[in-house]
């Protein structure tokens, strides 16, 4: 198994001499032999151990009693420890799962060990919890990132034992004489990883013995395809998307020619720079690319986040409303994208600053003209947020007229991100 581990090592490139590798170290089986392996593999290699323990406030007295057992044995073997305690139970309540909760606080936990030094951590996930991985991705749905299963690295952390067998680890431990603890929740059939773990598992095994062996190949094949793709993807992002009022926007024209499965890549990277990756559905990816190809408007992708088609470009992002903001005296109003500083006459306190509104008209040479169609050259999210001082529907400023009135009563100054012009 060290042989093993070591080949992995220096394949995937894991660890550089004189780098920092911090083992999350729980206690159990698996960590516990990661952390044999790495120290023996540590001399030769030139890289230097470190570890992490997280208590999770989980399981009362034997979690301390886990956290006991860790400092113990770091401190026999000379290897520097940095512990936490957390209370997971209380941050389950805030709307995650214990299990959610529990991986959130110890990645949370394994990003102040870094504290932003250079240096890895390492998981000890392997082969069989590769294959779990997988089926329960499956089972929930997943595609093509569901099969690519874990990588041997993402981020600062590291895999080494992916290559590694559960029962593996087992020989190791008992022939090294290695202890560990032990953790009850693992047999807890309330948890979903452990009901495939020791129910769905065994009865697929039944059909392939080397199951978790033929999933963590088929991973290896599928992750580089998936890479391939986020490649090609990110390169499409640098070249055609840019930041537009707290969203993005999308080159319509060069999106439109990416093949199909380039396009859902695209749309899944763009929702991950939003922060909105985890609620997006593969139905409104489909119902997104649909508009795109039959020149539709909008689609509502959950909550207030929409995905607007325009003449050249396409909007991915939280369009923002206001109210009309009632002009009197000297006024500072911030819209989304724009403030607006007017000192208004006491006649014009039934104006209002706002966005534009269908309906919305100027008075031109005598002659009423409706302001959509002065704002035809803008892309819809820009008509939506185009700001306006108006009464009623009668508007008297805009960006592009300025006022429409020879004694309007009121200084305005406009100032826009960083660009600041001046009206009045």
């Amino acid at each position: 198994m060290v042989e093993k581990i070591r080949r992995t090592l220096e394949r995937e490139r894991l660890a550089a001499p004189g780098e920092l590798i911090h083992v999350g170290l729980s206690g159990g089986p698996d960590s516990m032999a990661l952390i044999s392996v790495l120290s023996a593999l540590s001399g030769e290699m030139g890289f230097r151990l470190a570890a992490i323990h997280v208590e999770h406030g989980i399981r009362g007295a034997d979690s301390l009693r886990d956290a006991e057992f860790v400092r113990e044995y770091c401190r026999k073997q000379n290897i520097p420890l940095t512990d936490f305690s957390v209370n997971v139970p209380a941050r389950a309540r805030e709307g995650l799962t214990l299990e959610e909760a529990a991986r959130a606080a110890r990645y949370e936990c394994f990003q102040r060990a870094l504290d932003g030094q250079p240096g890895k951590v390492a998981l000890a996930h392997h082969l069989d919890d590769q294959a779990e991985t997988i089926v329960m991705m499956l089972l929930r749905g997943g595609g093509p990132r569901a099969m690519a299963g874990m990588d041997y690295q993402r981020g600062p952390y590291i895999r080494p034992m992916l290559d590694v067998s559960r029962a593996e680890i087992l020989i190791y431990l008992h022939e090294k004489g290695i202890p560990c603890r032990y953790d009850a929740t693992n047999g807890d059939p309330s948890y979903e990883r452990n009901r495939i773990r020791m129910e769905l598992m065994p009865r697929l095994k039944a059909f392939n013995p080397n199951l978790s062996a033929t999933l963590a190949r088929n991973a290896s094949v599928f992750r580089k395809e998936d890479q391939y793709l986020d490649e090609k993807a990110e390169a499409f992002l640098r070249a055609y998307v840019g930041p537009e009022m707290g969203g993005l926007t999308l080159n319509k024209g060069a999106l439109g020619l990416l093949p199909l499965a380039l396009q859902r890549r695209v749309l899944r990277l763009a929702a991950e720079r939003l922060h909105i990756l985890k609620d997006l559905t593969f139905e409104k990816v489909e119902e997104s690319l649909f508009a795109l190809r039959e020149g539709r408007r909008s689609v509502q992708w959950l909550r207030n986040r929409v995905f607007l088609v325009g003449r050249e470009s396409c909007y991915l992002g939280m369009l923002p409303r206001t109210e009309p903001v009632p002009l009197a005296g000297q006024t500072v109003i911030d819209l989304p994208g724009w403030r607006l500083i007017v000192v208004a006459s006491n006649g014009l306190r039934d104006a209002a600053a706002r966005f534009w509104q269908p309906g919305d008209h100027i008075v031109r040479g005598g002659r009423t003209v409706k302001l959509k169609e002065e704002l035809q050259k803008y892309e819809v999210w820009q008509r939506k947020t185009y700001p306006v001082i108006a009464r009623g529907s009668q508007v008297l400023w805009t960006m592009d007229h300025g006022f429409l009135e020879e004694n309007p009563g009121m200084v305005l100054r406009i100032e826009r991100q960083n660009d600041r012009e001046a009206s009045t």
